[in-house]
């Protein structure tokens, strides 16, 4: 009886691993009548016990007493309700990028043109400053504003300065959220020199000093390669289009579209680890993400020149087959993100924000 049951409970475990289920529904209604304001909405990251984080811009009222931006935590409930809502708000010019730190502790955000870094306490709304640019001081400005998540690092492109403000050479740079001042960026890798080597750069993913990818794109043909300090830059793929690109830690994932007309959703884990996970000869892959241990990729897949799509994943312990997430084919096309350890999942798009879990 005991190898009976154990034998029934291996199976159950082998039938649900790596199965992905929608865990609430918001709908664009219940977002706007907890203060967001749906014209600037949007949804940036989520973490891995489902606590979705967005941000928008205030009311006139609002900005008028200094809050220039508003970051949004929300922990949705089943039934479609927010019974968790907080909104943080930025006194800051410009909001340019937001990033959860690998322990969901904290949001890390990009502000007035790559010059301010702020850390921001998910436990209690508190705001620091990183790295604030000060005349006669050194410090590091970002370029453009990316931060690239890995398994346990932030990872920024741009270029510290002296104290008269002048530049050095562009670095990929290691961020430490629990230092401050020129203290938490570690230099990396000169990139500028590298994006350089490549005619037509599509886009340049440094999620990993040590391990980048960049791609290629003209009307007739697309590239794609990696960069190790050890052998440089190597070629890994080549197709007709790219149709998206996303990186985090080691992995990278991208649609591409070849000759023919198919396309390919393909996983790239290390220099020579490339893997399809999937192909279609009618639709198109795009709007890929992929978690920093690539545990989980979630993407869409649409017709060209159609307003519908359906969100696909594929998991690691699912062997990576690719399938619909239920409830989410032919939906109007919106943003997918992934928490760091891949076991939660957003899709925001007009109808309402969706929490997905793996």
């Amino acid at each position: 009886m005991t190898r009976c049951f154990m034998l029934a409970l291996w199976m159950l475990c082998l039938s649900v691993a790596g199965t992905a289920q929608q865990s609430a529904y918001v709908t664009s209604n219940t977002l706007r009548g907890a203060g967001m304001d749906l014209l600037t909405l949007t949804f940036a990251a989520v973490t891995s016990d489902g606590t979705v984080v967005g941000y928008d811009r205030p009311p006139l009222e609002e900005k008028m007493q200094g809050a220039k931006y508003r970051v949004w935590l929300v922990r949705p409930s089943a039934d479609g309700r927010l019974p968790d809502v907080r909104s943080i708000p930025l006194d800051i010019g410009t909001l340019d990028q937001i990033a959860l730190t690998p322990d969901d502790r904290a949001l890390v955000a990009i502000s007035d043109q790559g010059a301010d870094f702020r850390r921001i306490s998910l436990a209690d709304g508190a705001v620091s400053m990183l790295m604030e640019h000060q005349p006669g001081s050194r410090g590091f400005r970002t370029i453009p504003f990316t931060l690239f998540r890995g398994p346990d690092r932030l990872v920024t492109t741009g270029y510290f300065y002296d104290p008269e403000d002048f530049a050095e050479e562009t670095t990929v740079a290691t961020l430490d959220p629990q230092r401050q001042g020129i203290d938490a960026f570690s230099a990396g890798p000169e990139f500028g020199s590298l994006e350089r080597q490549l005619e037509n750069l599509y886009w340049s993913i440094y999620a990993d000093p040590t391990l980048m990818f960049f791609s290629t794109q003209t009307d007739q043909e697309a590239r794609v390669y990696s960069w190790t300090p050890t052998r440089g830059l190597q070629p890994i793929d080549r197709g007709k289009k790219l149709t998206g690109g996303w990186g985090e830690g080691r992995a990278l994932i991208y649609g591409m579209d070849d000759e023919a007309g198919s396309s390919k959703l393909v996983l790239v884990t290390g220099p020579d680890a490339r893997q399809v996970l999937a192909e279609n000869g009618q639709q198109t892959f795009f709007n890929p993400c992929v978690s920093p241990g690539a545990e989980t990729v979630l993407a869409e897949l649409g017709k060209k020149g159609t307003d519908r799509v359906s969100v696909v994943y594929g998991t690691a312990d699912g062997g990576w087959s690719v399938s619909p997430v239920p409830g989410l084919e032919n939906t109007a096309p919106g943003i997918v993100r992934l928490s760091y350890d891949g076991k939660s999942g957003l899709f925001y798009n007009p109808t309402g924000l969706r929490l997905i879990r793996f």
